[in-house]
This record gives C-alpha cells, structure tokens and sequence, in this order.
C-alpha cells in the first residue's frame, strides 16, 4: 500500500513536471502569451483550416509607443509590469479562436481567424482605445501607454502566408508609427483599397 501511494505520487510529481515544461516551451514567462515559436505553430495549423474552408484571416501586429522611455523614466521592472499590465487587458479582450503572442520585445501579435480586413481594423482600434483608456499604476502613479497597429488580412493561403500577412501587418505598424502612433494602420476608411 505504501509503495502504491509513493508510486501514484511519483506519477503525479512527473506528469506535473511535463505539464510545466510543456507550458514553459510554449508560453512567454512574463506575459504568459503564447511565445513567437508556439505561435507560429499554431497559426500553421488555423491557416490551414482557412484554406480548406476559404475563410479571411486577419494578423494584427501591436507595438508599445515610447517603451524604451518607460524603462529608462521608471525602470525595467515598470517597463515588465507594463508589458504584463497589457497582456492582461488584451487577453481579456481576447476573441474565442484568437491566438496572442509575445512576438519580442515590446511587440505583440494577434491572429484572428475567420475575420475580414475591415473587422480586424475595427478590432485594433478596440484594443488601441482599450490600452489608451487604461493607464499602469504603479505606486499611486498612473503610467499613460499607448500602442500601434499594422493590420493585414488575406484569403490566398499559400506556403508562407503567414510571412506574408506578418511583413504586410509589420509594414503598416511601421505606417502608424511614423503617422504619429497610437493608431491603427490602416484607418478603417482606408480598408477599401488596402
């Protein structure tokens, strides 16, 4: 009896640990998003599900203004307590079927299936106001944040079409950001021709 329980414990302890590694793998330690590596993954597989079916899949990719002046004005572990402040508010946002990832650094990516251009766009603005309206605080001091977004979407789900939407979502961040940050690139009234 007593060498069964010791086993079972045994057991126990040792699926415990694989679930940890497991999870340690495919997730950001400080964020708790997926990683970049599991995303990828997993985006392989939705963009393979979208082919079948031809469904839109949208890639949002965020970047946090200004975050370097957040760890050099309050420090790196403000800068932490930011990065993992809007991984909260974004996966309580979080649509059933979206995948978030920590890309790197500051950078945040967001894939959504079965989700056209024009929604995705709406989404981002949603997520762009919702982290401009919730400031960090941190000892009794409110940190303002804001972020931009590249939006892409796309139905032709070829080999590498996730680099696709990622290079075409990256190219448009990098339109909000030299238009002024915080915002989303494109406008929904640009989504037309986009």
């Amino acid at each position: 009896m007593i060498l069964a329980t010791v086993l079972a414990y045994r057991l126990r302890n040792i699926e415990r640990e694989r679930i940890t590694a497991q999870y340690l793998a495919t997730h950001d330690l400080l964020t708790r998003l997926h990683n970049r590596r599991a995303f990828e993954d997993i985006a392989g597989q939705y963009l393979q599900q979208a082919e079948n079916h031809n469904k839109p899949v949208s890639f949002i990719m965020m970047d946090i203004d200004h975050f370097k002046a957040i760890n050099d004005n309050y420090g790196h572990h403000v800068g932490d307590q930011a990065l993992n402040h809007i991984a909260v508010l974004l996966s309580h946002q979080q649509r059933k079927g979206d995948i978030l990832a920590r890309w790197g650094g500051e950078e945040i990516a967001i894939l959504l299936p079965d989700t056209t251009l024009s929604h995705a766009i709406q989404y981002a603005e949603e997520l762009r106001s919702l982290l401009e309206h919730n400031p960090l605080t941190v000892e009794s001091k409110q940190i303002q944040i804001t972020a931009s977004f590249g939006v892409a979407s796309g139905i032709n789900h070829m080999d590498g079409h996730l680099d696709s939407l990622f290079r075409d979502a990256d190219k448009r961040l990098y339109i909000a950001k030299a238009n002024g940050r915080n915002q989303v690139a494109p406008t929904l009234d640009s989504s037309i021709s986009a």
